[in-house]
C-alpha cells in the first residue's frame, strides 16, 4: 500500500469511527499513529497528533 492509500484509509476510518469529515493530512496522521501503536505493542499508549485540515476536499476520493 503507498502512502497515499494509507493516507485515504486512515482518513476514511477518522470518518467511520469518530465522525468528523477530515483530510488526508489527518488521514496520514492516524495511520502513522496505528503504526506507531504497532511497533510499540502496548494498547496503553497515547499518541496525540493535530488535526490541520477538512475532507471537503478529498470528497471525490470517498
Amino acid at each position: 500500500m503507498t502512502v497515499k492509500e494509507e493516507a485515504l484509509e486512515g482518513m476514511k476510518l477518522l470518518a467511520k469511527k469518530e465522525g468528523p469529515f477530515a483530510g488526508i493530512l489527518n488521514g496520514a496522521n492516524l495511520w502513522a499513529a496505528l503504526r506507531i501503536t504497532e511497533k510499540i505493542g502496548r494498547k496503553d499508549v497515547r499518541i496525540v497528533t493535530i488535526a490541520s485540515d477538512r475532507g471537503e476536499r478529498y470528497i471525490s476520493v470517498l
